[in-house]
């Protein structure tokens, strides 16, 4: 798996495990982010990349405070590897 799948992966559960904890399903979480339901299920899957403006869509709809906190995960987990891999290039 490459960066981008695991960031994208990443970023996925997060706004899965969100949404789960409040209870919604994938259609009221689309319906209060304004975005079509089929793109917010690919995210949460991680099979695409997702632009800014749909992340803070998503943010929003979760009502997070900060968009940012959707990196989160992905800061943690992946950019540690990815920094390993170019000190030893």
């Amino acid at each position: 798996m490459d960066y981008e799948e695991q960031i994208n992966r990443f970023i996925g559960m997060q706004i899965r495990g969100i949404r789960l904890e409040k209870g919604w399903t994938q259609e009221k979480l689309a319906e209060e982010a304004d975005i079509a339901q089929k793109h917010l299920s690919q995210v949460e899957r991680g099979k695409i990349s997702t632009n800014t403006t749909y992340l803070f869509k998503i943010s929003a709809g979760l009502g997070l405070t900060n968009p940012l906190d959707l990196y989160k995960t992905a800061a943690q987990e992946v950019y540690p590897s990815m920094k390993k891999k170019e000190t030893k290039e």
